[in-house]
């Protein structure tokens, strides 16, 4: 398992102190929690938090030893902070798409997904080879697109692994993924746990595509 990094621990330590009594002293269990090396770094992260005015509390120091940190609660900021943690780019107004570039396929995407997207008010983002400038990765500018999207929607017709590896990478990023896929066709991976709109002609997925996003946002 590959090493926490700062921002990483950071965040882990802001979600313990949320889901944490208030007015308490922190002790060996936030360490383990958050991945975090000792009471030195534990003791610059709270830091950070408290010059960012996330958390009200203090850090104690008696005879040159540092005492565990102090902990009263999360301020306003703090919270906000939290909630934005559970809903990445919360504020961004894109929609990542990802499907199998089959002729049938686009030519549904294009019109009928656009429709429902951008009629939600937000941008239809599609990455390809036309799309990408030609001295960038595909995979690059893929990876790009979906870290700053709201959510993406993800389509299963024709199973193509790369549709698989997008919404993978979206769920790791917590990044909401609308799952779909035509009646009748079959899932290469068992991905059945969660709930996918199967459409049967366009305008049927137009309109499951925005009433899921109505429930996302």
């Amino acid at each position: 398992m590959r090493a926490k990094k700062i921002k990483e621990k950071f965040d882990l330590m802001m979600v313990y102190l949320f889901n944490s009594n208030e007015d308490i002293e922190l002790d060996s269990d936030i360490l383990d929690k958050c991945y975090i090396k000792d009471m030195n770094e534990l003791d610059k992260l709270f830091q950070k938090a408290l010059d960012d005015k996330l958390i009200k509390g203090e850090i104690i120091r008696a005879n040159r030893i540092n005492l565990p940190p102090s902990f009263n609660s999360l301020t306003f900021e703090g919270l906000e902070y939290v909630e934005n943690l559970e809903e990445p780019n919360r504020d961004s107004k894109n929609i990542f798409v990802a499907f199998n570039f089959t002729d049938e396929i686009i030519e549904i995407f294009e019109k009928y997904v656009r429709e429902a997207i951008e009629e939600s008010g937000f941008n239809y983002v599609v990455v390809n080879q036309e799309t990408t400038p030609h001295d960038q990765k595909i995979t690059d500018e893929i990876v790009a697109k979906i870290k700053s999207s709201r959510m993406i929607v993800a389509d299963f017709t024709n199973s193509s692994t790369n549709v698989y590896f997008e919404a993978g990478f979206a769920m790791g990023m917590r990044i909401p993924v609308i799952w779909c896929c035509k009646k009748g066709h079959k899932f290469s991976f068992d991905t059945g746990q969660f709930p996918h709109i199967t459409w049967g002609e366009g305008k049927d997925l137009k309109e499951q595509i925005k009433n899921r996003i109505k429930v996302i946002i």
